[in-house]
């Protein structure tokens, strides 16, 4: 329809819908991304920094201006050209189909036709519980709306003012409502710090997943680094896992990248080629591996888990800050370890014969 025609972008529709909007990134980790470089992405004019199987998965909130208290929430995932750009005719049809329901003011109130119309747009999706829970968290807080009822145990139980084996009783959203606010409440970091050795270990698991999706402050990355450090063996390997999904939101951005945390990678690197421990450096701290030395140390160490490797490679070239690392690699065998060579042999030989 020329009306629907007419909208190019996302950014477009929204800005003309007379509204306010926040863009989040609900891939690899729920991450706000500001509107102008989602607009820069949305013009061509650089790629989507965090791909995951592909696709962009976006979480958008928006407002009508005059009416902050009320907004409405859409989640729609679009796939990615080769060079990890928003494919143009996938946010085109999904914008038709939402003109052509809605119009061009899409915060009036919806008929159940506009409504079934729009549930049966094939871009949509819907986020697991844990990001939908972070996701909520993140949006309530920006808006400075109260946090879910789930908050107040959740703040209790941190801050030891109820009992271990009451865990099970809380809700995820709770946790996700204090994680939120960690950088702001400083007592409730220092609680995180001073209880974590006496809280069951299937609380510490879900509480490091919990983080995972939000920065911490400087303190806590400290501890949970320094617990990091201190745990030795194979035994240890869960609570490695659990340690680093927790530093996972603090380190996307390079300057909050410590090198203690960056001798502690290396040290796991050095001891263990464990493919859990390969899967959440590539899924979860990715930006680590900007490092020159920690991207050999971990290539080195994938290449032992051939069946693994070609999945990861794979992964790990389609993010942008990787990608030219990775293509340089790919051409310069003497840079290369022997198993290295091997393992990226095997990978073209298999990408050859499946063209």
């Amino acid at each position: 329809m020329t009306q629907a025609n007419s909208v190019d972008t996302l950014t477009e529709f929204l800005t003309i819908g007379d509204t306010h909007y926040y863009i989040f990134d609900l891939g690899r980790l729920v991450q706000q991304i500001a509107n102008t470089e989602f607009a820069l992405i949305e013009a061509g004019q650089q790629p989507y920094p965090t791909p995951l199987q592909q696709h962009a998965w976006l979480g958008i909130v928006f407002w009508h201006k005059n009416n902050a208290q009320s907004p409405y929430i859409w989640f729609a995932k679009f796939p990615l050209d080769e060079r990890g750009l928003i494919s143009h005719g996938a946010r085109q049809h999904y914008l038709q189909i939402i003109v052509e329901a809605l119009g061009r003011d899409i915060t009036a109130p919806t008929s159940a036709e506009q409504d079934e119309i729009l549930k049966q747009n094939p871009y949509i999706f819907t986020p697991a519980e844990d990001k939908r829970a972070a996701f909520h968290a993140k949006v309530s807080y920006l808006l400075e709306q109260p946090a879910s009822i789930y908050f107040e145990d959740a703040e209790a139980f941190i801050l030891g003012k109820s009992q271990p084996a009451d865990w099970q009783q809380l809700g995820l959203q709770g946790l996700h409502d204090v994680a939120v606010r960690l950088n702001q409440q400083p007592k409730l970091a220092t609680a995180i710090h001073q209880h974590f050795d006496s809280w069951p270990a299937p609380f510490q698991k879900v509480l490091c997943e919990t983080l995972e999706q939000h920065p911490l402050p400087s303190s806590l990355q400290h501890n949970l680094t320094a617990r990091l450090q201190q745990q030795r063996g194979e035994a240890a390997l869960p609570q490695h896992i659990s340690l680093l999904r927790a530093l996972s939101s603090s380190v996307q951005s390079g300057s909050r990248i410590t090198s203690e945390l960056q001798r502690a990678i290396r040290a796991l690197l050095d001891t263990s080629c464990e493919p859990d421990l390969l899967v959440i450096l590539a899924a979860r701290l990715w930006p680590l591996l900007e490092d020159d030395g920690i991207r050999t140390a971990y290539l080195n160490q994938l290449a032992t888990q051939p069946d693994l490797f070609p999945h990861l490679f794979a992964d790990l070239v389609a993010l942008p800050a990787l990608r030219p690392h990775l293509l340089l690699l790919l051409h310069s065998p003497d840079q290369q370890s022997e198993a290295l060579q091997s393992a990226i042999t095997a990978m073209k030989t298999r990408v050859q014969r499946n063209v």
